[in-house]
């Protein structure tokens, strides 16, 4: 748990602070801030996960007010949940062991 808001928290914090202000001196500039859903629908079992990323999408949202000015945007991306296919069996193993008609995972 400390790790994770050491990580999602602590760092995103002050790697921006540290660039904004290259940022601002070239002027005209976007620092994109990955998020996740989680940060506006929070799920049982996943608080901490969700406060950190809450903590995301507010440091985004003030960065982007605070800089706005200076010709730096700051948006958020706040991707959901989505079959990605990273867990269970892999392609090639449904597929009989092949993947498009050759041999590739």
């Amino acid at each position: 748990m400390d790790e994770m808001i050491r990580l999602n928290v602590g760092a995103l914090a002050r790697l921006a602070y540290a660039a904004a202000p290259g940022f601002v001196a070239r002027g005209d500039d976007t620092i994109v801030n990955m998020d996740s859903s989680l940060a506006i629908s929070p799920e049982t079992l996943n608080g901490v996960y969700g406060g950190t990323k809450a903590f995301v999408l507010t440091l985004s949202v003030s960065l982007n007010h605070e800089l706005a000015g200076k010709g730096v945007r700051v948006p958020v991306v706040l991707p959901g949940a989505m079959a990605a296919g990273l867990s269970g069996q892999s392609r090639r193993e449904r597929s009989g062991g092949t993947v498009g008609g050759d041999d590739r995972p």
